[in-house]
């Protein structure tokens, strides 16, 4: 047996990188082999799975393509009688319901809004607060006294002006004058300016009640409420209205084509009226 040579030192040499070479080669071979074998199986499954799986899911995928278009086929017939009865209606309904005609709706609605507002109480005294549990207020309210209705506060001025509002949107919408939409602005802005200035003022005072009751405070109820959210809406309405009209006149160039053609089928009829029979078109 050969035993490896000492140094001077006396401690062992060791080999040399030829005699360690190939025992290092087969450790490395040993480690990196089954490595080599593991990444080959995983690229090989990696491109077999795709495709297997494509296989398996073909003829599932051809049997769905069939039966939708077999329900296509079925419910085409169906569809399309569906479809030419809602023709008319839908297209009644689309030239009925337009743009102008569903902000006139609402812009109608705001004012009669306003007119109804004006016979609904506005402002209350609650008499006795301090005495009341808040837990039970609601099973059992505070007293309220010198409860007013919302025309009381300007001698019920709006209700002409809310019909005098309907009257200028419909003279509107019917002879295509969108400057009258801002007459109805304007009178939503007055209807908000009296609600902040004149009747609230007015209603949150208790009068001779706060003398009389230690615990007295005005309310402003429903009436007012109503007033004034009847005062935005008819203010946007009308402008959304006049917007709305403004862009469906025809402008200058599409009025003159207009002015034209008019003109002539207008010479075209007198023509006919005169030389019926030597007309030709």
């Amino acid at each position: 047996m050969r035993l490896p040579r000492r140094n001077k030192s006396g401690s062992r040499q060791r080999g040399s990188a030829k005699d360690r070479g190939p025992e290092r080669g087969a450790r490395d071979t040993r480690i990196t082999a089954p490595l080599a074998k593991l990444r080959g199986a995983a690229r090989e499954l990696l491109q077999t799975a795709p495709e297997a799986g494509q296989k398996r899911l073909a003829p599932a995928a051809a049997s769905l393509r069939r039966r939708l278009s077999g329900a296509r086929r079925r419910l085409a017939p169906a569809a399309a009688s569906l479809q030419r009865r809602l023709a008319g209606p839908l297209g009644r309904s689309s030239r009925l319901l337009t743009p102008v005609r569903g902000i006139l709706v609402a812009a109608v609605g705001c004012a009669l809004l306003l007119l109804l507002s004006q016979f609904a109480d506005y402002r209350g005294v609650a008499i006795g607060l301090d005495d009341f549990d808040p837990s039970v207020a609601s099973a059992a309210p505070t007293p309220e006294l010198e409860r007013e209705e919302m025309g009381s506060a300007h001698g019920y001025a709006m209700v002409p002006v809310a019909l005098v509002a309907i009257a200028i949107l419909a003279a509107a919408v019917r002879s295509g004058r969108w400057q009258l939409c801002r007459l109805v602005a304007s009178i939503g802005a007055a209807v908000i300016a009296v609600s902040f200035l004149i009747d609230r003022p007015i209603g949150l005072d208790e009068g001779t009640l706060a003398r009389d009751f230690a615990a007295a405070e005005a309310q402003l109820l429903g009436g007012f409420w109503a007033q004034l959210f009847a005062g935005v809406g008819l203010l946007a309405t009308a402008l959304l209205l006049g917007r709305e009209i403004r862009g469906r006149r025809p402008k200058a160039g599409e009025r003159r084509e207009i002015d034209r053609t008019a003109a002539g089928v207008s010479r075209t009829r007198a023509q006919r009226r005169l030389n019926p029979a030597g007309y030709q078109r």
